[in-house]
């Protein structure tokens, strides 16, 4: 059974432009984020929310709550993929963090939801509703199994990304971290 299952979203040139706003968004506060974690040394996600999450809703309210969450999740996991791979605790390497323009967004069970062959997905100006072309096997293993992530990816294309167990290891972070 596929761990990842990636659904390719064709959008109206207005819901695209929310999305991609959003991107934006998403991607100054992950920045901000990680420059916050650098200079406190917190990698940890729980900590790290204590320490920025009232700061972050303050500067940018139309990003949501629970979006400024998956931002703080996605600054968490990303430094946490990178110490990992430096095989030490530097905070040299993580200081360095910086993510690209075309960062992916990190959705959840409360900022995306499908039912039946609609999604219904989180932008700054409202939600927006669109149909797509899922297979039976993606709504059956959202009813099923354990979601680990939801990643949107807009680059030329935008490619929403389910990932279940360890479906992470066919997504290359460093692709979108300089």
């Amino acid at each position: 059974m596929k761990d990842l299952i990636k659904v390719e979203l064709q959008f109206s040139p207005e819901n695209a432009a929310r999305l991609e706003a959003l991107q934006r968004v998403f991607t100054s506060v992950c920045n901000e984020l990680a420059s916050y974690a650098a200079d406190a040394q917190c990698w940890n996600r729980v900590r790290l929310h204590h320490l920025t999450y009232h700061l972050i809703r303050q500067k940018y309210p139309s990003l949501g709550s629970q979006m400024t969450c998956n931002a703080i999740y996605s600054v968490s996991r990303v430094a946490k993929e990178l110490i990992e791979k430096s095989k030490a605790n530097d905070s040299k390497i993580i200081k360095k963090l910086v993510f690209n323009h075309n960062a992916p967004i990190y959705f959840d069970r409360h900022t995306v939801s499908l039912k039946g062959n609609e999604i219904s997905m989180f932008t700054m100006e409202g939600r927006i509703k669109f149909k797509i072309n899922a297979d039976k096997n993606l709504e059956d293993r959202l009813k099923n199994d354990k979601l680990k992530e939801i990643i949107l990816i807009l680059d030329k294309k935008f490619i929403l990304n389910f990932v279940f167990r360890d479906g992470l290891n066919n997504l290359k972070i460093n692709d979108f971290i300089s």
